[in-house]
């Protein structure tokens, strides 16, 4: 089980981003929201993580994409065209299948 210290870790990346402020508070609010269904931090953390990196990736259409602003960040994933930060180091690769569907568990649940 994850510490909420690392939920509250994640929080503070997300507030040092760079990503527009309407952008994190709209994450914040998601957050806030999933949890009193009752997820768990670890769920949370899961979504907070990815939440953050497509805010960075869909730039202006975050808040209302359209479905080819969906495909083309999906797209963006499969073939590896984004840089990641992996504890401390820059990392540029494709996702595992698992990781491509985790991003698409998150649209599906921050966009219904």
């Amino acid at each position: 089980m994850l510490p909420a210290s690392e939920l509250t870790k994640e929080q503070e990346r997300l507030r040092k981003s760079g990503i527009a402020k309407e952008y994190q508070e709209k994450i914040g609010q998601f957050l806030s929201d999933v949890r009193l269904e009752g997820l768990s931090n670890d769920r949370l953390y899961f979504y907070a993580i990815r939440l953050r990196q497509i805010a960075s990736l869909m730039a202006d259409s975050f808040l209302s994409p359209s479905v080819d602003d969906v495909k083309a960040l999906i797209s963006r994933l499969m073939e590896g065209k984004i840089g990641r930060k992996i504890k401390g180091w820059s990392k540029s690769g494709t996702y595992s299948d698992w990781g491509i569907e985790n991003y698409k568990t998150t649209l599906k649940k921050f966009y219904r």
